[in-house]
């Protein structure tokens, strides 16, 4: 107990300099409110534009984490004949920038694609930085991540090509 309370008092001199000198806050932005619809078990359907439209089925389980400062989806999708590709995507909001963040890690590569984007409140855009993606090269890819209603979500991926976008998939999805 005596070594708690020395660690205590050793690290309030950290947090009131800190506060002090014009430190960001340790809350979670505001902003990161407007995605709290998400948390929750979600299923849905994936059309594969980039596969001759293919249908799989999709399953999202997302959570606010470290304290409400980011929003984590993990996503679950069957392709018939290849087996299930997991993959987790990482939001939060940057106040400096005044932009939302993004990460998606997938069962498929050893690499992270990094988005960036904004909102209208209904309507998420956000664009990668290019991304080494095995078999696939360096690709820039847009999500456009849509809230139908509290329960009814839509997301579209598209890739760059040339001075345009093609239709990677889209998923519909429904909280459960």
């Amino acid at each position: 107990m005596k070594r708690l309370s020395l660690l205590a008092l050793a690290f309030y001199p950290l947090v009131s300099i800190s506060q002090d000198a014009g430190m960001p806050s340790m809350e979670a932005p505001a902003e990161m409110q407007s995605m709290a619809y998400l948390v929750g078990k979600w299923k849905g359907k994936m059309t594969m534009q980039m596969m001759g439209d293919t249908e799989l089925e999709a399953s999202m389980t997302t959570e606010m984490v470290l304290g409400g400062r980011y929003v984590r989806s993990m996503h679950a999708y069957t392709f018939p004949g290849m087996g299930e590709l997991t993959g987790m995507h990482i939001r939060t909001y940057d106040a400096a920038t005044k932009t939302w963040r993004s990460w998606w890690f997938d069962s498929t590569s050893p690499v992270a694609m990094v988005m960036t984007g904004n909102t209208d409140g209904k309507t998420m855009v956000s664009v990668s930085s290019p991304t080494e993606m095995p078999g696939m090269g360096t690709i820039v890819m847009r999500e456009t991540f849509t809230k139908v209603s509290d329960t009814e979500i839509t997301t579209k991926l598209e890739m760059k090509e040339g001075d345009g976008w093609s239709p990677a998939f889209t998923i519909s999805y429904t909280k459960q």
